[in-house]
């Protein structure tokens, strides 16, 4: 009787205009997803790609491909990752697409007829609201060209379900027309495990945290004037995780220099998720002072921060927001004032500098509001949920291990549990007297095989951004799977010396159609005037050379090589003629 072959897992691509890993609260949120979902389905992801992330790897389980989208204007940026998503969808059938902006989501509708993909969309913020405050030098001309709001209202229309990142933008959605049976509220929750240790430190007196962007809605200038305010002898000192580079830094700064603040503030560069708990444990007080602005009015998303000084346990100061107000209460969870209020700002600042007590209380509390309202797995269930309605019963592995960390080398495999186990049972003496006879054949003389090319991911290279399409099958590789990849040892290949000649033409028919390259990923030529260039190398780097036929790397011949047997001394490099590796 034939067994049942297994059931093969529905295909899922989660796209997002972010970068994965990122410090962003919806980075964060969908890398969360992408762990909870790779564990029972078949899941790709594309994301933007910079200097510190890598093409593609293992992420969490899923393939996670990532895009270069360039320097250029954020029109330039959106279409060519539009243009790399087109081709992904050309390359491979999804059952399902799950986005998070528009700006992924223009091309997913457009093709909805034609892919045949079940769309999600999942709403935390609205261009159309906002994007003339976060991008003020492309407002115009993005503006000109894109309708932002017919676009979302488009996305809306044809997406089979939106979810909602908060209250208030579910309120939003269905104030602008969206069916109420389509939407889900989706709140963001996070993984506490990492804060566990922090929440046992006291944190160094007087520092306050402010964790996020220096957008305007914010609050971190009525902040700098309620610290500008404090009696002298309260000693404070800000740490602003914020980035940068942003068109509000100035403003930020010129407000610390005119309180005088100067020595009292200091900057900090984003960190990864997994390294927020070492500057968390540093911080007395963290801090989310809100204003009130049409952002926060009208369809503002569950702040980040705010959950993650939660998962610390530290005493929050907050302003009331619409997207917390069930989350935190005052004098129980928190401290809170009227968005704007700089005298209650200060004073609630004030209390929580010198009462300890007090303090110590409320992160207590937010901590257990966190387990007890918005714990992680109270998010994932509904989403697993969702997808079940939209592919039908799959596969349900066992949840995924938080500590099995990124496989960033996915062609290594692992132990299973008979090898482990077979390593220490008694060897047969059959077994024995057959690897004996092995070694005796390995011993004769024999042909060299072949050399076989190393099956590498496909990826086109363009001259405006990298596309990726299926792994699993190209027209020159036959069937195979991502895990099967492998990573040449540094001994095994060597640079093809372009000035000599062939003489034997099986060898180099057999360099021409079999190239190898390192890792797998797209080559790029290797020359003596590169080696000097700061780009040399260089993978993202779009304009570097290719590989030819003539110029790639080829494998060392067997014939080439001479095993040195145990008890045999090296031979003398002086009187080798062969090139050193």
């Amino acid at each position: 009787m034939n067994e049942p072959k297994p059931k093969k897992k529905p295909k899922v691509l989660f796209v997002t205009f972010e970068h994965v890993p990122g410090p962003t609260g919806t980075s964060c949120w969908a890398s969360e997803e992408l762990h909870a979902l790779s564990g029972k389905l078949e899941v790709d992801a594309m994301s933007l790609k910079n200097e510190d992330l890598s093409h593609i790897e293992r992420y969490f389980g899923a393939r996670l491909l990532r895009v270069p989208v360039g320097q250029g204007d954020f029109l330039e940026q959106v279409r060519a990752f539009q243009r790399a998503l087109s081709r992904q969808l050309d390359s491979e059938p999804y059952q399902v697409c799950h986005f998070t902006s528009i700006w992924e989501g223009m091309l997913l509708v457009n093709r909805k007829q034609k892919d045949k993909a079940k769309l999600i969309y999942e709403v935390h913020n609205l261009p159309s609201l906002d994007f003339h405050v976060t991008h003020p030098q492309d407002t115009q001309v993005v503006q000109t060209s894109v309708s932002l709001k017919q676009q979302e209202d488009r996305c809306f229309s044809l997406a089979d379900l939106v979810l909602a990142g908060s209250e208030p933008i579910r309120n939003h959605l269905l104030a602008r027309g969206v069916s109420a049976a389509k939407i889900h509220l989706m709140q963001p929750s996070l993984n506490t495990k990492p804060f566990e240790k922090v929440a046992q430190q006291a944190g160094q007196p007087g520092t306050i945290l402010y964790l996020g962007s220096l957008l305007p809605w914010q609050g971190v200038e009525n902040l700098l004037e309620a610290m500008a305010s404090l009696p002298r002898q309260i000693r404070t000192r800000l740490m602003l995780i914020s980035p940068t580079s942003e068109p509000w830094l100035s403003q930020v700064q010129e407000r610390i220099q005119a309180y005088g603040l100067k020595r009292s503030v200091e900057f900090v560069e984003p960190v990864e998720f997994e390294k927020l708990p070492e500057l968390l444990a540093k911080a007395q007080v963290c801090v989310a002072p809100t204003i009130n602005h049409e952002h926060n009015r009208t369809a503002p998303g569950l702040p980040h921060k705010v959950l993650v000084y939660m998962a610390a346990r530290r005493p929050i100061l907050a302003a009331h927001h619409p997207a917390l107000n069930e989350l935190l209460r005052h004098g129980e969870h928190a401290l809170l004032h009227p968005p704007g209020d700089i005298g209650a700002l200060a004073s609630n600042l004030q209390k929580l500098l010198l009462d300890r007590e007090l303090a110590t209380r409320l992160g207590n509390q937010a901590g257990l509001q966190l387990e007890n309202r918005l714990a992680l797995s109270s998010t994932i269930h509904p989403l697993m949920r969702i997808y079940k309605e939209l592919v039908g019963d799959f596969i349900l592995d066992e949840d995924p291990i938080r500590d099995k960390g990124l496989d960033t080398m996915p062609g290594i495999p692992a132990s299973s549990q008979a090898s482990v186990a077979g390593e220490t049972m008694p060897i047969p003496m059959a077994l024995i007297e057959a690897e004996s006879q092995r070694e005796a054949r390995l011993e004769e003389p024999q042909t060299p095989a072949p050399a076989v090319a190393t099956p590498t991911p496909h990826i086109h290279q363009t001259e405006e951004e990298i596309v990726f399409s299926s792994i699993e099958e190209t027209p020159d590789h036959p069937q195979t799977n991502l895990d099967a990849w492998q990573v040449e040892k540094a001994s095994q290949v060597r640079l093809k010396e372009k000035d000599s000649s062939e003489t034997d033409s099986s060898k180099k028919q057999q360099s021409d159609t079999a190239p190898r390259f390192l890792l797998g990923g797209p080559p790029f030529k290797l020359s003596s005037k590169d080696e000097d260039s700061d780009h040399a190398n260089d993978p993202t780097q779009s304009q570097g050379e290719v590989f030819t036929d003539e110029d790639s790397l080829a494998l060392v011949d067997d014939k080439d090589v001479k095993l040195v047997e145990e008890n045999e001394d090296p031979p003398d490099p002086s009187s080798s003629s062969s090139p050193g590796v």
